[in-house]
């Protein structure tokens, strides 16, 4: 079995990403899954057991605010709200 470092596996996740997100016409949402997607791989690779709330606190932060929708969040939270609402569909 071939052992790779954490940096190999994430120049191939995002590579993978990439070659997806440069040669075809997504949507935002869907950028922001694929998004996601890669940031759940390498979290995981760390935490085998971590869970959405997990992936997204480590990449996005935290959220305080509990009236945040993504759109209008004033201390930045915005895009943990958006990458929660697009994953979870809360």
């Amino acid at each position: 079995m071939t052992t790779y470092t954490r940096t190999q596996v994430a120049e191939a996740v995002n590579g993978a990403a990439d070659l997806l997100l440069e040669s075809a016409n997504l949507t935002p949402d869907t950028t922001t899954l694929i998004d996601f997607v890669v940031n759940a791989a390498l979290t995981r690779l760390e935490a085998p057991d971590a869970t959405v709330e997990d992936v997204i606190a480590e990449n996005w932060g935290v959220c305080e605010d509990e009236d945040c929708d993504g759109e209008d969040c004033d201390d930045g939270c915005g895009d943990a709200a958006v990458i929660r609402r697009l994953v979870t569909g809360d």
